[in-house]
């Protein structure tokens, strides 16, 4: 099969932020379904390394939002009500909370995974899950950022703030208050489509060395679950 073409990032500020939201977005959701898939016949020999990408999973969620509420929360708030978003949040947190807790105590005594446990607390994760990523970038559209009142400035200053640490999670010394960069980024690096892999000027360097020789190194033994490579 021939690569797809890449999709280039557009220009205007106002699309560009809901741009690359859905693209984390489409990131956690492919994750979600690539878990569901291979729990259904789980890695019975391998489930330490398994159990590492379901964390590397709720580790880049866990990342993302913690971005969202340092950052883009205070900075939307200041013209649009993002309650709603803040109380999905803490919903999500609660489920992927006890959902990571017990991955940690199977990832250390491999014989307490059970297959059925395990899709049951995903399924119940997707559902709080999946609508909000839905409802937040319909509420971010392009349209109501304007309406709202934000500047084309506002939203550049938005971008330079977030966007390296919103798709690179991890790369800066303030992105690592909020991920462990040796789970975040090969998560998401793995879990971008090829398509849609229009990294900004540095990414030649970012996909060919530093991911695959630095960060995928540590834990390499969970990205054979991952459904792209890292280049």
């Amino acid at each position: 099969m021939s690569p797809q073409p890449q999709h280039p990032a557009p220009s205007d500020p106002y699309e560009l932020f809901q741009w690359n939201m859905i693209r984390a977005h489409e990131n956690f959701q492919i994750g979600l379904d690539r878990i569901l898939q291979l729990v259904q016949s789980p890695p019975t020999d391998d489930i330490s390394h398994f159990c590492g990408y379901l964390q590397a999973w709720g580790a880049a969620i866990h990342a993302h939002h913690e971005t969202e509420e340092a950052f883009v929360f205070p900075f939307l708030s200041t013209k649009m009500n993002m309650k709603e978003e803040e109380g999905e949040h803490k919903a999500i947190h609660e489920r992927l909370d006890r959902f990571l807790k017990y991955v940690a105590e199977c990832k250390k005594d491999p014989k307490t995974f059970d297959g059925s446990r395990t899709t049951k607390m995903v399924e119940e994760l997707r559902d709080v899950l999946l609508p909000h990523l839905n409802a937040e970038v319909e509420h971010i559209a392009p349209s109501n950022l304007r309406e709202a009142g934000f500047s084309e400035q506002e939203m550049n200053e938005l971008l330079i703030t977030w966007l390296p640490i919103a798709i690179v999670e991890g790369l800066s010394k303030e992105a690592r208050k909020h991920g462990d960069p040796f789970l975040v980024v090969p998560f998401m690096i793995s879990h971008t489509p090829p398509e849609h892999r229009a990294f900004p000027e540095g990414g030649w360097f970012l996909k060919k060395v530093l991911v695959p020789f630095i960060f995928a190194r540590r834990d390499k033994g969970y990205w054979k679950y991952s459904p792209y490579s890292m280049s």
